[in-house]
């Protein structure tokens, strides 16, 4: 799938829209093996929000299996929430502008 990200409101919060295609397999619980193999449409809508170090994001994505033979329902949904770390952060004009502001931080002569 192909997922692109745009920016909302400043650097630290984006809004992203995907599609692309997909495989579902299904699996027979009794013996444990893959049943069936489908392909499909997939489709991802989600936010992310950077607050310092920490980027909180949500994704929905639905699809629409494709294919004659097709067991189970060819609508389907899922979503998921993610935390994650930022390892390295991008220099912004915000934090550069607030370090010249910092008149408690002078250099010594």
């Amino acid at each position: 799938m192909v997922k692109r990200h745009y920016g909302f409101l400043g650097k630290r919060m984006n809004v992203s829209m995907g599609a692309g295609g997909i495989l579902r397999q299904g699996v027979n619980n009794s013996e444990g093996y893959v049943d069936h193999v489908n392909g499909g449409l997939g489709f991802t809508f989600g936010g992310e929000f950077t607050i310092g170090r920490i980027n909180v994001s949500y994704d929905y994505m639905p699809g629409f299996v494709l294919g004659q033979n097709v067991e189970g329902p060819r609508f389907f949904s899922g979503s998921g929430v993610s935390l994650r770390y930022v390892v390295w952060q991008r220099k912004g004009k915000a934090r550069e502008t607030l370090k010249k502001l910092a008149f408690w931080k002078k250099k010594k002569k």
